[in-house]
């Protein structure tokens, strides 16, 4: 869980960087626009995960969750695949599809 939370917080840092260094801008082109809405929405949803990961990971050192009463890890763990899974779709639209 630890391991998975810092390399949330590495791609939102990469996000970061990628953003300040890029050469375009949301308003030079349409896919100026698209990248920035996409990535920054998902960037948005990373922060949303993070923070659910380490709430979590707060309610585990807590012992809050047992064999039957673990419903907030499912949720966090469902959600952060969710997340995981889009970015695949976005990584190819964003960064593979538009190159080619």
């Amino acid at each position: 869980m630890i391991v998975t939370i810092l390399l949330g917080a590495g791609f939102l840092y990469m996000q970061y960087t990628e953003y300040c260094y890029s050469e375009f801008t949301i308003a030079d082109s349409v896919y100026g626009n698209l990248f920035f809405s996409l990535t920054g929405l998902h960037g948005l949803h990373v922060i949303v995960g993070v923070l659910f990961l380490t709430i979590t990971l707060i309610r585990m050192f807590l012992d809050h969750f047992t064999t039957s009463h673990h419903r907030g890890f499912e949720m966090s763990a469902y959600y952060w695949h969710l997340v995981d899974v889009v970015w695949l779709f976005l990584f190819l639209v964003v960064y593979v599809w538009a190159q080619g």
